[in-house]
């Protein structure tokens, strides 16, 4: 499996979701923006070699256990 950096990881998912860059850092909360944020951070989790710090500081100053949380909401909705 190839690594990716979590800034093409948090880029390809504003793409995705049609956001624009730096969306998913912004301090805002809105429901769009945080389910974005928790699609880049199982991506993040499953392509790069980043912790889970890592990943919160990349996207705007997120907690360690909100990464785990977002993560593993995309994760138990994955078939």
């Amino acid at each position: 499996m190839t690594i990716v950096s979590l800034r093409a990881v948090i880029a390809a998912t504003e793409a995705y979701c049609a956001l624009v860059p730096g969306a998913l850092q912004a301090p805002t909360r809105p429901r769009h923006l945080a389910d974005a944020r928790h699609l880049a951070q199982a991506l993040s989790r499953r392509l790069t070699t980043a912790t889970d710090r890592q990943i919160g500081r990349a996207l705007g100053g997120l907690d360690h256990r909100a990464v785990a949380y977002g993560a593993e909401k995309v994760e138990r909705l994955l078939p």
